[in-house]
């Protein structure tokens, strides 16, 4: 077997620029019968300026493909960005409530960089022992918070639930200290 190398366009290269190589288990060049031969053409293309190789397929399939991945890659730094927003806006009104610090998920995008796809901050939903007050400004900050992004996802209207429930034991529990002269307390935790 004879193996021709060319470099360039097809139509551009010369016979006489080829150069025959030795494929490994072939015969040695002198023990080949020469009218037998089969001859293996490989022609090596330069890259066309639209980054796909010439003559090989239609214009814009191989464009076609990366732009898919550009577009997949630019939806999920949109997503990320989504993402960091809602959770900052959540941590910028928590301030002090807040449990720890802002958790995200990833997913590897097709550029092989990680993006995050979802978020989560810990509440201390817990009431302020003896301070039926403090307990109701609390609440009201963590309701604030979890309403604060654009549009709250269902944990986050959740959270502000148990808020709301929080908020309502704390005002009977300052009504109920009020009526009796502070004698009277609500467990906020039942």
């Amino acid at each position: 077997m004879r193996v021709i190398v060319r470099y360039g366009d097809a139509a551009s290269v010369q016979p006489t620029a080829s150069r025959p190589l030795r494929v490994p288990g072939s015969p040695p060049e002198g023990n080949r019968n020469e009218s037998k031969q089969s001859v293996v053409v490989i022609t090596i293309r330069p890259p066309s300026e639209e980054g796909r190789l010439q003559g090989d397929a239609p214009a814009g399939i191989g464009s076609e493909r990366r732009r898919r991945l550009e577009g997949a890659a630019r939806e999920m730094r949109l997503r990320d960005a989504e993402v960091r927003a809602h959770e900052q806006a959540h941590l910028s009104a928590l301030g002090a409530y807040a449990a720890g610090p802002v958790t995200y998920g990833y997913a590897t995008g097709p550029n092989g960089e990680a993006y995050a796809v979802s978020g989560s901050i810990k509440v201390d939903l817990a009431p302020v022992p003896g301070d039926p007050e403090a307990t109701l400004r609390k609440a009201r900050a963590i309701i604030t918070a979890a309403l604060a992004p654009g549009e709250p996802s269902g944990p986050d209207m959740r959270v502000a639930a148990q808020a709301y429930l929080l908020e309502s034991k704390a005002r009977d529990q300052i009504e109920a200290e009020r009526s009796t002269g502070g004698t009277e307390r609500i467990d906020l935790n039942a």
